[in-house]
């Protein structure tokens, strides 16, 4: 006689009725409000940021701290019935407002949601969904192969797009700046070092170190890119990241290679 273990039933029964919000990522009681709060002020929900003249501390309860990139971030949980988890960081005091103003800009499925602005004594919080890995913990993954990085890449590249649009670069980006939830989405995270672009490939250069980290577990130093072992992936992939020394826009990579078509398919078993 066949035994059946009754706790695959019950997960798949809990993973059904799990709402949306868990798969995405997102703390339901932060979003909702948000799109209450944006209706009001006749604004799309995605580029409305609430911005509260308070203290974030006293909203939130700081949980732990942890480094993503040079920058320490403060997970925190949010008092009261919802307990939602964020991340909350601090932007620079130069140019504060500005950078303020920007990160309502840049709201997009590809960059790490900012829920709520708290100004306090001069001082800018971001708080934003908390996402727990980065891509570093990808680095060299044996299971990583054509189909999973053209997911993850084609992600960050959809990112990297509407920087360039707005005329704007990401200063530091790196693995540890680029966040990845079970889900399969691939944000970049970072708001403060967001600058006014300088130079036109200069992420998507950085774009080729990150493959090449998240290919053979190292990027190689100098302004050339190569693998070890390029048999392993196919020719749309080695092409794409030699077209990453080449490309003087992302517009550029986007119509060149074959390899963002698989860029679709479903991230999982990382």
């Amino acid at each position: 006689m066949d035994y059946e273990d009754p706790s695959h039933k019950l997960n798949s029964q809990l993973q059904k009725r799990r709402p949306i919000y868990y798969a995405s990522g997102q703390p339901r009681n932060l979003e909702e409000l948000r799109i209450v709060e944006a209706y009001k002020q006749g604004q799309r929900a995605l580029n409305y940021i609430p911005t509260k003249e308070t203290s974030p501390w006293d909203a939130y309860e700081k949980i732990c701290f942890l480094k993503l990139g040079d920058k320490p971030v403060v997970i925190a949980e949010k008092r009261g019935i919802s307990r939602d988890v964020v991340a909350i960081s601090s932007l620079e005091e130069a140019q504060v407002q500005a950078k303020a103003d920007m990160v309502k800009s840049i709201q997009h499925p590809n960059f790490v949601t900012v829920h709520e602005l708290y100004r306090f004594e001069g001082q800018y919080h971001t708080v934003s969904e908390y996402m727990p890995r980065s891509l570093q913990e990808v680095i060299g993954n044996p299971f990583l192969n054509d189909s999973r990085l053209a997911a993850i890449i084609g992600q960050i590249v959809e990112g990297l797009d509407v920087l360039e649009k707005r005329g704007l670069q990401h200063r530091e980006l790196t693995c540890s700046q680029v966040l990845i939830h079970p889900s399969g989405n691939v944000k970049i995270y970072g708001y403060e070092y967001i600058e006014n672009l300088h130079s036109a490939n200069k992420n998507i250069q950085d774009l080729g170190y990150i493959m090449m980290e998240l290919m053979q577990g190292y990027a190689k130093e100098g302004p050339h890119v190569g693998l070890d072992d390029p048999d392993r992936w196919s020719v749309d992939t080695v092409n794409f990241l030699s077209a990453t020394t080449s490309a003087t826009s992302v517009d550029e990579l986007k119509k060149a290679c074959l390899f963002l078509e698989m860029k679709n398919r479903l991230l999982t078993k990382l």
